[in-house]
């Protein structure tokens, strides 16, 4: 019975191999800080592309993981990673952007709350929604991380060297092509 329903799947869909043949950690490849007039901040980051891409990918699972740092505050906010619509290099606030504080997809995004009594821990962003924007048709030029609207414009600038493990990171990412052959590196 199994192997009727994958012959099926793979007439409609083209080569179809059991399992998830590609899981990858993407590196950030490029880091920038947007700041606002107030004092708060905005990061802008990219990671690695996954490969030559052929067919439509099938995102199954993509998570970030920030190690933040830093002693105990009596804070706490909602931390948002969107998409980020606009071209961007050598970024700020308000030059370059058709609104300040960076072009983004206002709804698309990962959530995770952060709460700074706790001192460092790590923030986990579930990320599926996202990736499946950067591997779909839509122009997307990397991230942007920020708090949500009902915390404030940006991170603020008390808490942006907590972010410093950003750069060092990685999007565990869980995938396939279909349509096409899969292309494994």
């Amino acid at each position: 019975m199994q192997w009727r329903f994958m012959a099926l799947l793979a007439a409609l869909v083209g080569t179809v191999t059991p399992g998830w043949a590609i899981e990858r950690n993407l590196s950030i490849a490029d880091t920038a800080v947007i700041e606002s007039p107030e004092g708060e901040s905005r990061i802008l980051f990219r990671f690695e592309d996954l490969e030559e891409r052929e067919g439509t990918a099938i995102v199954r699972s993509a998570e970030l993981a920030v190690t933040l740092s830093g002693d105990v505050a009596a804070r706490e906010y909602e931390l948002r990673i969107h998409p980020v619509t606009r071209a961007w290099s050598n970024p700020d606030w308000s030059t370059g952007w058709e609104r300040a504080g960076g072009d983004f997809e206002d709804d698309l995004f990962a959530r995770a709350g952060v709460d700074l009594s706790r001192g460092g821990q790590t923030v986990r962003f579930d990320l599926l929604p996202v990736m499946n924007r950067a591997l779909g048709d839509e122009f997307m030029d990397g991230l942007i991380l920020t708090v949500a609207p009902f915390d404030g414009a940006g991170i603020p600038e008390e808490d942006l060297a907590r972010f410093a493990a950003l750069e060092s990171s990685a999007i565990q990412v869980q995938y396939r092509w279909i349509g096409g052959r899969t292309i494994e590196r």
